[in-house]
């Protein structure tokens, strides 16, 4: 191996150097790398297969999570719309941001549902929230409501995490 054979080996982190010769009896080299290249697809596929279940449980606990935001920002809505709200500024405050919880909370399920790599860091912020609100439930005297949020947000970090991202 020459000099120059070694200095780009080494300068190859993620390949392999391979010897070409071409039709006119020359011959090159060529750097055989990247992150698709010389990668069983069939590895990957088990591997996606296997964390599916953990996909489901995660966006499937996070859509539950989703529906009683949503079903407060209607209420609060429904209390815009028929006049009951005793502070009207904070009733369209917390329709606004609980609907906005919630259809995030959706997106997010879907992301999670479908491997996306982005989907992990805001349903793990959510759940690092929501452990937060469990030691409030558990410090007010309700001890069952408590543990019950604290081991939904618990699963749902972990599902979150155990999923294989499918696309970068």
């Amino acid at each position: 191996m020459t000099v120059d054979e070694v200095s780009v080996t080494q300068g190859c982190r993620n390949g392999a150097l391979r010897q070409l010769e071409d039709g006119s009896g020359g011959s090159g080299y060529h750097i055989d790398g990247g992150y698709g290249e010389g990668v069983d697809s069939s590895a990957a596929d088990d591997t996606s297969v296997d964390q599916r279940p953990w996909r489901r449980l995660g966006a499937g606990l996070a859509v539950l999570e989703a529906l009683p935001a949503l079903g407060l920002a209607a209420l609060y809505l429904g209390e815009l719309v028929t006049s009951r709200a005793t502070v009207v500024r904070n009733a369209a405050m917390l329709a606004f941001l609980l609907g906005a919880v919630g259809v995030g909370l959706l997106f997010v399920a879907r992301g999670l549902l479908a491997g996306r790599r982005w989907a992990r860091s805001p349903a793990v912020t959510w759940q690092i929230l929501l452990l937060a609100v469990a030691w409030y439930v558990v410090s007010s005297g309700h001890l069952v409501a408590g543990l019950g949020v604290a081991a939904v947000a618990v699963l749902t970090a972990v599902a979150a995490m155990r999923g294989t991202p499918v696309e970068y």
